[in-house]
């Protein structure tokens, strides 16, 4: 089952003190992801895992889910890094890489070359990151192994980057979900 439950643009997930982000931002010239802030800060749905949450479908959480099957899920990362930034997560709550069978590793691996074909297809990208932060030390805040994906782009440094000290990411995760959807089989 696949959907978007998501919808950036609604008013409850947006920051309700515009003003106390600006004032509190290290960086005064960023454009804001409106609702990070606050995700951050530990206003989480309250669920035990929130990718166990998105794999049952969870009403109180939103996402939109790409592909799923008995194994895995795709998702777009709903505060990406760049357009097209994926998170390939095993069905099952594993916390550690080690802990996959070697067939759900191969699988994994599988719909990463699948995700990378489709990502250049639709965004142009040339070149991706691909990690899994695993383990209180690595900057893992989700107990709950997944892989980001993230496109990466010859025209990344750009007059905002330099000049602006600022990242512009143009798509909403509604754009990206309607130019993914149905793209992973």
């Amino acid at each position: 089952m696949t959907g978007c439950t998501c919808n950036p643009g609604d008013k409850k997930f947006m920051e309700k003190d515009e003003d106390k982000l600006k004032r509190e931002a290290v960086f005064k010239k960023n454009l804001f992801a409106r609702g990070k802030a606050d995700y951050v800060q530990g206003n989480k749905p309250d669920v035990e895992c929130i990718m166990c949450a998105i794999r049952d479908h969870d009403p109180d959480v939103k996402a939109c889910i790409l592909y799923q099957d008995k194994d895995l899920f795709i998702i777009p990362n709903i505060y990406p890094y760049n357009p097209g930034h994926l998170m390939i997560v095993p069905a099952d709550h594993v916390e550690r890489m080690r802990d996959l069978s070697k067939e759900l590793t191969q699988k994994i691996t599988g719909f990463i070359k699948q995700a990378q074909d489709v990502l250049e297809e639709q965004f142009g990208c040339t070149s991706f990151n691909i990690g899994i932060n695993e383990g209180p030390h690595s900057g893992q805040s989700i107990k709950h192994l997944h892989v980001h994906l993230v496109p990466r782009f010859k025209s990344e440094l750009g007059f905002l980057d330099v000049i602006g000290n600022t990242r512009a990411v143009i798509y909403t995760i509604d754009d990206i979900y309607r130019m993914l959807e149905g793209k992973f089989t």
